[in-house]
């Protein structure tokens, strides 16, 4: 009679285990970009935790608790029920959930669900752990299982930074929904003086004939950003071929000129050819200046 008791009991147990396997830690936020709770900026309130149910039934909650383990951890009490396929948010946890943590998912009897460790939190394999919750934006601001649910028992495998998918399919941006990304360049403002370069009356076969009105001056007072100066064109004889910036071809020479030092000069000399006719000749050099990325 003992032994029968004893049976049975080890089949309850493998039995609860399997049922609480199928409930998983999805998705969750611990450096919030958005103001999920609406009250005027992101911040700590705005902090969740979503779990899913793989499961074909309804599961109760009651009495289940997450665990915030981290530099200060706290409890979270759960409640109500989540129903087959759906999610579930706590929202604002108790505590802080850390960049560096784990969370915990616990059934009423106090057996462990599922966990995650995430960033440099020592669990005995910091290896295996999903990537830290720190985010730069949106694109970064959850760590999710992708593809949605998925548990291999390696929080490195499952999990990712991404864009949050709350309370539905991780990876998949709702059908409503349309994604929209602008980098915003600081400004600059660009002034080459002098605007003409002289170089004089010079002689057919001479070289490193200096300009009378040089050096070129690039001036970027009032830039909020650094720029990268090329010149990507010389037009007209002898400049294409003749003109040198500091002793190298002009065509093609790039500055990279930083906000906190806007003014840069550079030396033009220009090359003539033994067999140059005399007479007057006109060019232009064509800069392109942009934001250094």
């Amino acid at each position: 009679m003992k032994r029968d008791k004893l049976i049975l009991f080890f089949i309850m147990i493998i039995a609860f285990s399997t049922f609480s396997s199928a409930i998983v830690i999805n998705e969750f936020v611990t450096d919030p970009q958005s103001d999920w709770d609406n009250n005027g900026a992101p911040g700590s309130s705005d902090e969740w935790i979503e779990i899913y149910n793989d499961e074909q039934i309804n599961i109760s909650l009651v009495n289940w608790t997450l665990l915030m383990n981290d530099s200060t951890p706290a409890f979270q009490q759960l409640n109500g029920f989540i129903f087959p396929g759906d999610y579930k948010i706590i929202f604002n946890p108790s505590g802080t959930i850390n960049n560096d943590g784990q969370i915990i998912l616990y059934n009423s009897e106090g057996n462990l669900v599922d966990s995650v460790t995430h960033g440099i939190w020592e669990d005995g394999n910091t290896e295996d752990n999903a990537p830290d919750g720190n985010a730069n934006n949106r694109d970064d601001e959850c760590l999710a299982r992708i593809p949605n649910s998925a548990d291999s028992n390696t929080d490195s495998n499952d999990f990712i930074k991404t864009r949050c998918t709350f309370g539905t399919e991780n990876g998949i941006v709702p059908s409503n929904e349309q994604e929209l990304n602008v980098t915003i360049a600081g400004k600059i403002v660009f002034q080459i003086i002098p605007r003409n370069l002289e170089f004089g009356l010079v002689q057919p076969g001479s070289f490193n004939n200096p300009a009378l009105n040089g050096p070129i001056v690039f001036n970027l007072t009032g830039s909020t950003a650094d720029a990268n100066v090329e010149i990507t064109q010389v037009i007209g004889f002898p400049f294409e071929f003749g003109l040198k910036i500091e002793e190298e071809q002009a065509l093609g020479k790039i500055w990279t000129i930083l906000q906190s030092s806007p003014i840069q000069t550079t030396v033009p000399t220009l090359d003539i050819p033994l067999d140059a006719s005399a007479g007057n000749n006109m060019g232009t050099i064509v800069y392109t200046v942009s934001g250094v990325p």
